[in-house]
């Protein structure tokens, strides 16, 4: 089992762009092909260094050391959020032991979406279905995933699918969304689980083909 605490050069330079860019507000928020006027710089510099703001007053996801079978493939690549792949039959009650506040599953209505959204609320955990299949996520599923990390509320987050392959791609192009340059987003993205998917994300930041 994969067991990320932030090791991972590509997420610790994330980190600290994330962090320096959050509190300047240099860098500008990338939604594909849109010119971000002053008020979407501001608020992606803020949405970029929220996950990674210690200070916020809101229980973290826990480190992959302490994750046990119930999340296969769990990294965490920020305080926050924990992203995975299949998530066991009966493991809800654990997460929210583990101190979950949210579930976020990729997962598709015939994976079982329904049944996992019925488990999450018996367990008291918040739930999102955003259903990811065919391809990397939309950019409506992006902004949906984004804003769901907005709500400190919300912390902290497991965003989860089958294997870890589509989670690794929503948190590439969520990260590229909130200002991440595009080669950073990439590898941060391959650090939680991004695979397959990786041509069609690569096309979405506006990257060539891998070498």
């Amino acid at each position: 089992m994969k067991t990320n605490q932030l090791t991972k050069p590509a997420l610790m330079l994330g980190l600290a762009l994330s962090i320096s860019l959050g509190v300047s507000g240099c860098s500008h928020v990338h939604h594909w092909n849109e010119s971000p006027d002053e008020s979407s710089i501001s608020q992606g510099a803020s949405q970029r260094g929220q996950p990674f703001d210690t200070s916020i007053d809101a229980g973290m996801a826990p480190f992959g050391d302490v994750m046990t079978q119930a999340v296969s493939n769990y990294n965490r690549p920020s305080p926050y959020i924990g992203t995975g792949g299949h998530v066991s039959a009966g493991a809800m009650p654990e997460l929210k032991q583990m101190g979950f506040r949210t579930v976020v599953s990729l997962l598709t209505p015939e994976e079982g979406l329904s049944d996992e959204r019925d488990a999450a609320g018996d367990a008291g955990l918040g739930f999102h279905g955003i259903s990811v299949s065919g391809g990397p996520p939309t950019a409506d599923q992006v902004d949906e995933f984004a804003r769901i990390v907005s709500e400190q509320g919300n912390y902290p987050i497991l965003m989860h699918c089958a294997s870890g392959n589509r989670a690794g791609a929503m948190w590439a192009l969520y990260r590229h969304q909130v200002g991440v340059p595009a080669e950073i987003a990439l590898e941060e993205g391959r650090a939680v689980g991004l695979d397959s998917l990786e041509p069609g994300v690569r096309e979405r930041l506006g990257l060539g083909a891998s070498d």
